[in-house]
């Protein structure tokens, strides 16, 4: 292995040390830096994780407090037997304790009281015989003349009989609405509007034999008995008297739904079908809000019913003769799913000295707004997080309303779950921006191996232009190696000719005078030559130091190019070569350089000499095209080949061909040619085939104008 490195290349063996001094250092650098974001990343995960431990920590402290003082303050209250002042007493409760939502007291039946709305065991039908055996049967009398003999006015008197016998409200207001179905059914109804309407009046607590409230099977009858008077304005308002009253009544008897139905489609059909005040329409929908609200309210209240009856019979049955000391009043939780969102509840047992018989047990509601606005955003648990980073409160795996900004839970920085409150909730630090601790890292690492690759590019970018620019300086010291040797190859041939030509004249040794003739011509073509080729030398001399002047005159060009084939034409015929010259019959006048230029045509032919081999063919022709005055030296030599069409302008540059290579010059003379055509502001252009010849091309704008350089 060892003998095949020795026969790679200088530049190959550069380059793979270059590579391995950056590859090796760079790669082990890079495994450092990566580990080293890994442990960053770790680090901030396991500090997120504390800091959302210590806040839940604290949300749940703060919550303990509040309850703890709402516990004292409640049971330390007298609560009442009458419903009215329990209800004015809760209210109060709730509005000292901005953290309760829903407050109310349950008895051992079940039955519930809240500040808006009692919950009641469904009242069992009452037993006319049971109450008064007397208007039982004027009511069965006129059940009768009712029914059986549809004789209303009997039915009437016997139903008024039993009305002004009945010791009871309820029963009188049972007796009155009895009358007034058999005014309606008569069609008196003035006469069942004024029955009905008393009954409303007088029926706030009585109760069907099925239930019903009388006030709502008033309010119903009523509406219809208006509808059939046409009076429509009263009946809109009684429907919603009705609708009121109903939803004031949550679920308290069998036939609630049919009435609340009912009610909601007459009121519906009502509304489209005439046009109404603005204040009766707000009215309406400010019921329809009020049900939505009360449904909510009553869909808790079951819910909580059912969740703690059962456990009711777990606790210790307390009267007034247990003393407070021995009841538990420390406040037990219980944790409700509903199809919204989980919420916690809270009961405690009620000492006997503060309670009515049967009101043991006061139920609270945690407010979950109140945990996720006015807890979540307390300043002195928000301080701990910084400006950057947010807390959120999550449950089954989607935020809760606060904050509305929160993105998905998988986009938490860390989260715990509540341990005293709130089981099913998540208490979730992230970042405002969305940003996760893999995304930190994620880009941490793509900054870091962006710029590992920057780096190692830019040091691989120095390092191959380092060994480009040293095979630059190599080629380039070649270059003038074999320029010095030919230049001095073409100095001396010219020289050793005219010496040996001179001295044999010199010493007349040759008395032919055509011969002596040939020989002087011979002196005169080299010392041309040898003009030549120093003119050359010294030219591209000035032109690499950006010394090089040009003289721009009015001329024309054709006279120009002539004059310079006149020079070079009998050289050309000597050494046996056909000689095409094409000139327009028109002068060109341009600003022109006519001894730059002169010297580029006889660069031109002069490589067109040197390279044509058997091919002594040169031919020149000078145009004028679109704007442009063309020159162009053509030859039948051996041609260029592609790769050395692309450099063949370039300094010291010689074609390595077979041919070429046996031809001796400096490499210059293109270079010099490129050099005046741009800076006449023209290009030069060449054709090629390898075995054909070439056409080289000078191509100068005839109307720019040009000063001194």
């Amino acid at each position: 292995m060892l003998k095949q490195f020795k026969h790679i290349s200088a530049k190959t063996k550069i380059l793979i040390f270059a590579l391995l001094l950056i590859i090796i250092p760079s790669g082990f650098l890079g495994f450092l830096g990566f580990n080293s974001i890994e442990d960053r990343g770790l680090k901030l995960k396991e500090n997120y994780r504390g800091l959302v431990q210590l806040l839940k920590d604290k949300l749940e402290g703060s919550l303990l407090s509040l309850e703890k003082s709402f516990l004292q303050d409640i049971t330390s209250q007298y609560w009442d037997q009458d419903v009215n002042t329990i209800q004015h007493q809760l209210d109060q409760t709730q509005e000292q304790h901005p953290f309760i939502g829903d407050i109310f007291i349950m008895d051992a039946e079940g039955e519930m009281i809240h500040p808006d709305v009692i919950l009641e065991a469904k009242p069992e039908a009452q037993s006319l015989q049971s109450i008064q055996a007397g208007i039982k049967e004027s009511i069965d009398s006129g059940e009768r003349s009712e029914f059986v003999n549809r004789d209303y006015p009997a039915a009437i008197r016997q139903y008024s009989q039993a009305m002004e016998q009945a010791l009871s409200p309820q029963l009188r207001s049972y007796a009155r609405m009895l009358v007034a179905r058999c005014y309606f059914k008569m069609k008196n109804y003035q006469k069942a509007e004024e029955q009905y309407t008393r009954l409303v009046e007088e029926g706030e607590i009585a109760r069907s034999s099925d239930g019903t409230p009388l006030k709502i099977i008033g309010l119903s009858q009523l509406s219809e008995t208006y509808a059939l008077l046409e009076q429509d304005q009263d009946k809109y308002h009684t429907l919603l008297e009705l609708y009121g009253e109903l939803i004031a009544l949550p679920e308290s008897f069998d036939s609630y739904d049919f009435y609340l139905q009912n009610v909601k489609n007459e009121l519906n059909q009502i509304t489209q079908s005439q046009d109404w005040d603005k204040s009766d329409l707000d009215r309406l929908e400010n019921l329809r809000e009020e049900e939505a609200a009360q449904f909510e309210r009553v869909l808790t209240l079951r819910s909580v019913q059912r969740a703690l009856l059962p456990r009711l019979d777990s606790l210790r049955v307390i009267d007034s003769n247990v003393p407070d000391a021995s009841v538990d009043v420390t406040g037990r939780h219980l944790v409700q799913n509903s199809d919204r969102s989980p919420y916690q509840i809270g009961y405690v047992l009620l000492p006997p000295s503060k309670q009515q018989t049967g009101r043991q047990v006061l139920v609270y509601q945690i407010d979950k707004e109140f945990v996720l606005t006015e807890l979540l955003s307390d300043t002195e648990i928000n301080a701990n997080i910084g400006n950057n980073l947010q807390l959120g409160i999550y449950s089954e795996e989607e935020p809760l309303a606060y904050p509305s900004t929160a993105p998905p839970s998988p986009q938490a920085l860390s989260s715990v779950v509540f341990t005293q409150f709130f089981p099913s909730w998540r208490l979730a630090l992230f970042d405002k921006k969305g940003k996760t601790v893999e995304h930190t890292v994620r880009k941490e690492k793509q900054l870091y191996g962006a710029a590992l690759v920057g780096i190692f590019s830019i040091i691989l970018i120095g390092a191959i232009m380092t060994l480009r620019a040293a095979v630059h300086e190599a080629e380039a010291a070649r270059l003038k190696s074999e320029f010095v040797s030919n230049v001095s190859h073409e100095l001396k041939t010219p020289l050793a000719l005219i010496r040996l030509f001179g001295e044999t004249l010199e010493l007349d040794q040759v008395k032919d005078p055509r011969q002596r003739k040939k020989f002087s011509r011979i002196i005169a073509r080299e010392s041309q030559r040898l003009s030549h080729l120093i003119e050359n030398v010294l030219d591209f001399s000035k032109i690499d130091s950006g010394r090089k002047e040009y003289q721009f005159e009015e001329a024309d060009l054709v006279k120009v190019v002539s004059s310079t084939l006149e020079a070079y034409k009998f050289y050309l015929l000597d050494q046996g070569f056909e000689f095409v010259v094409s000139l327009p019959q028109k002068p060109i006048i341009m600003h022109i350089d006519k001894d730059a230029l002169s010297q580029a045509v006889l660069n031109l032919l002069d490589n067109a000499e040197k390279y044509s081999k058997e091919g002594k063919y040169i031919g020149v022709e000078v145009s004028s095209r679109d704007g442009e005055a063309w020159i162009s030296v053509e030859d039948r030599g051996p041609g260029i080949s592609e790769p050395s069409l692309k450099r063949i302008f370039d300094q010291f540059y010689r074609s390595g061909d077979d041919f070429t290579r046996d031809v001796q010059g400096s490499g210059l003379g293109l270079t010099i040619v490129k050099h005046i055509v741009e800076r006449h502001g023209g290009e030069i252009m060449v054709e090629s085939e390898v075995g054909q010849g070439s056409r080289f091309t000078i191509k100068l704008p005839m109307k720019e104008e040009r000063g001194v350089h």
